[in-house]
């Protein structure tokens, strides 16, 4: 589909792994997935929903990127609010599609996770 590699980060493992023409760096600061807080009522149980893809920009849309593949550190997207505590933490990764040639530089993109109660 038009990319030589791809760079993904592992959840739950924080792990970056690629394919394709592309060397990891060492990263300063280190790459981390998103990290969620949920609070609600004791015991309760909820479902995640992460997105299929979105693109990030560094401000040159024929330089744009996608993100997709979204992972959870609960992979059937349910979690639990804790019985003591009332919350819960999961993480989210993806994986970055790059173009041959990509153009270096500051990207920037958002994504939307939801959670409702089952």
């Amino acid at each position: 589909s038009g990319h030589s590699a791809k760079v993904s980060y592992n959840r739950p493992f924080n792990t970056r792994t690629n394919t394709g023409t592309i060397t990891l760096l060492a990263q300063a600061p280190l790459a981390s997935s998103a990290a969620y807080t949920v609070s609600g009522t004791n015991d309760a149980t909820y479902a995640i929903v992460l997105p299929a893809s979105i693109t990030i920009s560094n401000g040159t849309p024929s330089e744009d990127m996608t993100v997709n593949t979204f992972t959870c550190s609960y992979p059937t997207l349910v979690g639990a609010i804790d019985g003591f505590s009332g919350t819960d933490l999961f993480s989210v990764g993806a994986t970055l599609i790059l173009a041959n040639a990509q153009v270096s530089g500051i990207y920037a993109g958002s994504f939307n996770v939801s959670v409702a109660y089952n």
